[in-house]
């Protein structure tokens, strides 16, 4: 592998980690903020919300604006904001600051998620690069989880976000290996560089479909399998142990990589999509559950770097790439919304059956871009 693209996807990767850390840490980050602030569950969530949607409206307007900033010094001090908001939210002594202290890390987090997902997209490889990142991401963010919980003090919310920040600290000096540019690779400078033009909207329109339902889905998978044969600590082992399965879906998708084109792959994927929902929501059963789960988190996080890549493709400046990123964190903040009415409406089915329809959707949408994109590149041969 090209040692300058080593280094820039590790570089990448660490930033990508200390944009999604809070993602990964929203049920511990509710469960610490209601039992060391005391807050109600509304609150918390409503915490939560405005880190995400801050991280999603940021990076997608940073998207825009990517091959002008300068990369390097900008993530660097959006990381050290985040950090210091971090801290600024484990003693915010008020439920007014902890929500400006929150708002704040998103708008930073929002900078170096966009630039992390944008910066791969103008390496040689961005097919491998987005499956190295994400596998990145799943291993440093599970041991996160894994070990955070186990520090029991009587201010959890401090422990948390002191945790964040210290988490977020052990990988800047990584970061400094990003450049200080973009600069489009020479396998990918005959490609368009015009960012958004039809097929970029059209792919924007297939992350938040699929995105949606996916997410309306997964803040729901706990109440789903308590509603089977399963017990709670049952349960909450498939859910930890999922994660295996979304890091299976990483490395199969970075050995794929672009060999097969992406369409083929993303059929294959939306179609194990489409059954781990239909087993976790039609067969409320403990066996259908806990394989439903395995393939869901198998298919999200093979699907997730292949569009990465597609949006690489058509636009090699990266500002796709980092909207698409967007987005999908956009979606991850209405997604609980939907479910939750949809629950309390018509039950868990009904989340499958938009899940599915959703996915069927995007699956014509994705083959309609990548025919497009061959139609495009075939006349620009001519």
């Amino acid at each position: 592998m090209d040692r300058n693209f080593t280094a820039v996807i590790t570089a990448s990767a660490c930033a990508f980690n200390i944009g999604m850390l809070s993602w990964w840490a929203q049920p511990i980050i509710v469960h610490s903020l209601i039992e060391g602030m005391a807050l109600s569950e509304s609150q918390a969530g409503l915490a939560i919300s405005t880190e995400i949607m801050a991280v999603a409206i940021v990076s997608f307007i940073v998207s825009s604006q990517l091959h002008r900033l300068p990369i390097r010094k900008t993530c660097l001090i959006a990381c050290i904001i985040a950090v210091c908001c971090h801290i600024l939210s484990a003693f915010a002594g008020q439920y007014e600051y902890l929500l400006l202290a929150r708002l704040c890390a998103g708008i930073a987090e929002g900078f170096v998620y966009a630039i992390a997902i944008g910066i791969v997209a103008s390496t040689i490889n961005p097919d491998r690069g987005y499956g190295v990142i994400n596998a990145v991401n799943i291993v440093y963010c599970s041991i996160f989880m894994a070990l955070v919980p186990s520090i029991s003090l009587s201010t959890p919310n401090v422990v948390m976000f002191v945790s964040l920040a210290i988490a977020s600290v052990i990988l800047i000096p990584f970061v400094r290996k990003l450049p200080e540019y973009v600069s489009i690779s020479t396998d990918n400078s005959g490609e368009n560089t015009h960012g958004f033009n039809r097929s970029a909207w059209s792919m924007l329109l297939a992350m938040f479909l699929w995105g949606t339902g996916i997410n309306t889905l997964w803040p729901y998978l706990f109440y789903i399998g308590s509603s089977t044969d399963l017990e709670v600590a049952e349960v909450g082992l498939t859910l930890g142990s999922a994660g295996f399965a979304a890091f299976a879906g990483v490395i199969l998708m970075t050995t794929i990589g672009n060999r097969f084109g992406h369409l083929l792959p993303l059929l294959a994927g939306f179609s194990v999509n489409l059954v781990g929902v239909l087993l976790i929501t039609q067969v409320p059963t403990a066996t259908t559950y806990i394989v439903g789960v395995m393939l869901l988190m198998l298919a999200v996080y093979f699907i997730l770097p292949f569009l990465l890549a597609i949006s690489a493709e058509a636009d090699p400046t990266g500002r796709v790439a980092a909207a698409m990123g967007g987005m999908y964190m956009f979606t991850g903040g209405i997604g609980p919304v939907i479910g939750g009415n949809l629950v309390a409406g018509i039950g868990a089915r009904g989340i499958g059956i938009v899940s599915v329809g959703e996915c069927l959707l995007t699956m014509l949408l994705v083959w309609k871009i990548v025919h497009l994109e061959k139609i495009s590149c075939a006349n620009n041969e001519q």
